[in-house]
């Protein structure tokens, strides 16, 4: 039988959780994406979709999972943060937040680099107007270099 925490235990235990959330996502906010690990914690990916929502900003998660990683780009969060600042109104379109052709071009083409060097069964598409993903490449030095061409 467990014994039962003492609140005060439980209290600090919450304490380290919430200081753990505020130095990933401040992290995040310099880095321009948040890297997301099997522990990192869901409130985490919360707060910096707030954030992002805040300033304007799509929501870039890169997805460790041993030697690969999943690259999530969501354009959402600028377009409901428009919306809560007053300057979109819900019936109003939403706009598209997608590259340029020169951009999209080199982006097809890293993702292309990428994609052939996984052994992993990596992909890149769009799920809708909103996300882009590039899903289980490979991560070795360079692994940042896709996520610059957002930042």
């Amino acid at each position: 039988m467990q014994k039962k925490k003492r609140p005060r235990q439980a209290e600090a235990n919450k304490a380290q959780r919430q200081e753990l959330v505020r130095y990933l996502v401040g992290q995040a906010e310099q880095r321009g994406y948040l890297l997301v690990t099997p522990e990192t914690p869901k409130l985490a990916t919360d707060h910096f979709r707030h954030w992002c929502k805040q300033a304007l900003y799509p929501a870039i998660t890169v997805a460790l999972q041993g030697a690969r990683a999943t690259v999530i780009v969501d354009t959402g969060p600028v377009g409901t943060g428009l919306e809560a600042q007053g300057r979109l109104w819900r019936s109003d379109p939403w706009p598209m937040l997608a590259a340029t052709p020169d951009l999209q071009a080199q982006l097809t083409r890293l993702a292309e680099y990428y994609l052939s060097r996984s052994p992993y069964q990596a992909m890149f598409f769009r799920t809708g107007k909103d996300e882009t993903i590039l899903k289980n490449i490979l991560v070795h030095g360079g692994g940042n270099r896709f996520v610059v061409y957002w930042v």
